[in-house]
């Protein structure tokens, strides 16, 4: 079973950044020291439910949910591969450097037409996928345009022809810019892009059916850093993606595939 993308203290760095607070004014607030507060976020020191409460209070998180990942008790159901039956969803690991991204093959079940999201930074290694599996995408889907996730796009389109859907403020050569609700068909399938802005200002999230991809907005149990704006961030999580129908399978950039259903229960940056 692969391990959430982050662990307690990535949560509680992103959320204290995110809400402009010093350790220091942490520690303030919560009456734990510094060093403990640096450890925690440094993944040297675990807290106890009573540092884990203290904190979630100052941070808004959930303190429950936020308790359960510092104690490795909660993982999301193994990915249930059938949970669509108009969609056949393949997922490659894309190492770069030490880390890894996902690329994502979205393909409607009764026509065969394919899409692929976010080619990650080996585009021989897609390409070799793509060929394996006797497919020729029709689109090439960005979510965002770091590295990871778009490093091989360029190897990918030449090889494929496939048209690249980015944002409005896309930088991506040759693409084709798109808007918040604007959908595309796939085979049968519908593609709707959602803007959900935060870990960059211009992120994307596709939906189709009950498949969503999602990038680095959203992690399981986790969100993606807010590189742009942490309320913009929390506000496409909230009042987007989890307003989405509870079976929902969402498939980020990094780490497990979770569900909206899981994540409204389980992710500490949810207060409700």
């Amino acid at each position: 079973m692969p391990h959430l993308e982050d662990e307690f203290g990535d949560i509680i760095g992103k959320a204290r950044t995110g809400l402009r607070l010093s350790l220091e004014q942490l520690a303030h607030s919560t009456g734990i020291s510094i060093p403990t507060l640096s450890a925690m976020e440094s993944y040297t020191r675990k807290p106890s439910r009573e540092e884990a409460e203290a904190i979630a209070k100052e941070l808004n998180l959930h303190p429950s949910n936020l308790l359960a990942i510092a104690e490795e008790r909660w993982h999301p159901a193994p990915w249930n591969h059938n949970h669509d039956p108009d969609a056949e969803v393949l997922r490659w690991e894309m190492p770069v450097g030490a880390y890894s991204a996902y690329c994502y093959l979205l393909r409607c079940q009764h026509t065969g037409e394919s899409a692929v999201i976010d080619t990650g930074g080996q585009g021989k290694r897609v390409i070799a996928q793509l060929r394996q599996h006797r497919v020729r995408p029709r689109y090439i889907l960005v979510t965002h345009e770091h590295g990871d996730h778009t490093g091989g796009i360029d190897l990918v389109q030449a090889e494929t022809g496939a048209t690249i859907l980015d944002g409005q403020d896309a930088s991506v050569p040759k693409a084709e810019q798109i808007v918040d609700g604007q959908s595309y068909a796939l085979g049968r399938l519908k593609i709707t892009a959602y803007s959900t802005p935060g870990h960059t200002a211009g992120c994307i999230s596709y939906v189709a059916g009950l498949t969503a991809f999602v990038g680095d907005t959203l992690f399981a149990g986790s969100a993606g850093r807010a590189n742009y704006s942490y309320t913009a961030l929390l506000d496409s999580i909230r009042n987007k993606l989890l307003t989405l129908d509870e079976n929902v399978h969402l498939f980020p950039g990094h780490g497990p595939v979770t569900t909206v259903g899981q994540e409204k229960e389980h992710n500490p940056f949810i207060t409700a």
